[in-house]
């Protein structure tokens, strides 16, 4: 399609309306001091709503694909649950940048040696990442989120999925 100079496409922005997402979060958690990192893989799904454009509140749900173990140590990662804020700019060339604010609670089985016990940890949650407008409905998503958990512990993310936005 040739556009006059000085055009550009347009591309649909957020509107108030229903959004859902799947995503595969490869987490790490472990202590840098002691080189001592396991990195289980989350699924996850949300169901969102725009509030306003770029503004949107979101529930999630997520339970491990994929555990960790190193020496003695097994990590199996239940489940987590959470609350999101989005704040989302408007699509340029076909991207658009978010920022998710949240709370998380996560819990996970970990054994040392034969003794196992369950670990629920509760904590805030920042993401930062991209979105690429595939149609005006479907969008592929990438981000690194920050969890911040009770208690001094920290998970760091790489999270990769896809939205689809039932009211585009």
């Amino acid at each position: 399609m040739l556009l006059p100079v000085g055009a550009s496409a347009q591309w649909p922005e957020a509107k108030p309306g229903v959004y859902l997402s799947a995503f595969l979060d490869r987490q790490s958690l472990g202590e840098s001091e002691n080189s001592v990192e396991l990195r289980p893989i989350l699924g996850s799904v949300s169901a969102g709503y725009w509030v306003r454009p770029g503004i949107g509140i979101e529930l999630e749900a997520g339970v491990g694909l994929a555990d960790d173990s190193l020496g003695s140590l097994d990590l199996d990662f239940e489940s987590q649950l959470g609350i999101n804020l989005r704040l989302e700019s408007l699509p340029v060339s076909r991207f658009a940048a978010y920022a998710l604010f949240g709370y998380v609670r996560s819990s996970y089985d970990v054994s040392v040696g034969g003794s196992s016990s369950s670990i629920t940890l509760p904590g805030g949650r920042l993401s930062l990442g991209m979105t690429y407008l595939i149609n005006p409905f479907l969008r592929i998503e990438a981000g690194l989120t920050h969890h911040d958990y009770d208690g001094d512990t920290r998970v760091n993310s790489f999270r990769f999925g896809l939205r689809y936005d039932l009211d585009s």
